[in-house]
């Protein structure tokens, strides 16, 4: 009864936070941008929703089969529902604090099939290199396509940018700023391993890290 009780409350809650964003997206809406959205939902094709919303499915379920085949070399095979709502729920909360989902689905996913969640996130970044990977390409194909424009609007841009002659003290300052930034973090890890939050920020690093790794068993 009491599990009854907490999953109806769960399910109230999130309708509730669902209407309150929808409610704060509209709410500086002139009188006549309402009516206009009135109008239009009056007039709308409701049919043409659905080939839409199977679509956007699709895409999402492909998206959580993606990731759970980026989990199978570090030794995890979570079921396809779970990795599929996981990423759902990972939209919603990417509604409420950008790249928030990409924690929470992680921390979702690590509680319904027993993951360690530094791990997980290790998958998102290899996620990440694969999308990396894809928008270059898609990058270099339109570079290919449209090579007149862009030449024309490189030249006009970097020629702008090198007119002043290339500011060597701030790109050296930056380089030193990295420097340092990485000798202080080898420090603190190698002196305070032993206390727990640095032990738990260390199984990140090393969970990205097999992440990035694991990109290269999945065929």
């Amino acid at each position: 009864m009491r599990k009854k009780v907490i999953a109806a409350a769960q399910y109230v809650f999130f309708l509730g936070l669902g209407l309150l964003l929808l409610w704060y997206t509209t709410r500086d809406l002139t009188d006549q941008e309402m009516a206009m959205m009135k109008d239009s939902l009056r007039k709308a094709r409701y049919l043409l929703v659905i080939p839409a919303m199977l679509l956007l499915l699709a895409s999402h379920y492909s998206r959580a089969l993606r990731w759970k085949i980026l989990m199978e070399p570090l030794g995890f095979k979570p079921r396809d529902a779970n990795a599929f709502f996981a990423v759902m729920l990972g939209y919603f909360f990417n509604l409420l604090v950008p790249r928030l989902g990409e924690v929470m689905k992680c921390t979702v996913l690590a509680r319904y099939e027993k993951a360690p969640v530094d791990k997980l996130i290790g998958t998102m970044v290899a996620e990440r290199a694969f999308d990396a990977i894809c928008l270059m390409l898609v990058l270099v194909i339109t570079v290919l396509l449209q090579i007149n424009i862009v030449g024309e609007y490189a030249s006009r841009e970097f020629g702008q940018f090198f007119q002043g002659g290339i500011d060597l003290p701030r790109i050296v300052l930056f380089i030193s700023i990295l420097l340092a930034i990485v000798l202080i973090a080898r420090f603190v890890f190698a002196r305070y391993g032993h206390i727990s939050i640095i032990t738990r920020i260390r199984g990140i690093i090393r969970g990205i890290w097999e992440g990035l790794t694991s990109v290269r068993h999945v065929k």
